[in-house]
């Protein structure tokens, strides 16, 4: 009996085999992907183990450093832990008179007419 080869069938081989390699070396999947390496790639066939794990352990332990660094001095921001997300400024109510007082400080001519340049 012959096996079916069919185009789904293989692609779905080459899709398990990728699973397969990204589950069994996490590493090599974080170094190519913080390098922007594809799978299987002549740069991906050219790395070496020991490049990787050394790569791995330097941004750990510069991660490790700043996070101390920011445990030590008491600062609020961890990097890597969206505090600034939780956390919003307080609003200050604002009187009218306050607001009139404001709009009163716009200068029209700190504005121009027309854009110099264009942000796209």
């Amino acid at each position: 009996m012959i096996k079916n080869n069919s185009p789904s069938t293989f692609i779905t081989d080459i899709r398990h085999s990728i699973e397969w390699w990204n589950i069994q070396y996490p590493l090599d999947k974080w170094y190519r992907d913080k390098f922007n390496i594809r799978y299987n790639s002549p740069e991906h066939l050219a790395i070496d183990v020991v490049d990787i794990r050394a790569q791995y352990e330097e941004d750990h332990l510069y991660r490790k450093a700043l996070l101390d660094i920011a445990r030590s001095e008491k600062s609020p921001y961890l990097p890597g832990r969206g505090q600034w997300l939780s956390k919003q400024p307080e609003s200050q109510e604002m009187s009218q008179q306050q607001i009139d007082d404001l709009y009163q400080k716009v200068d029209s001519k700190d504005f121009a007419d027309e854009p110099d340049e264009i942000i796209v």
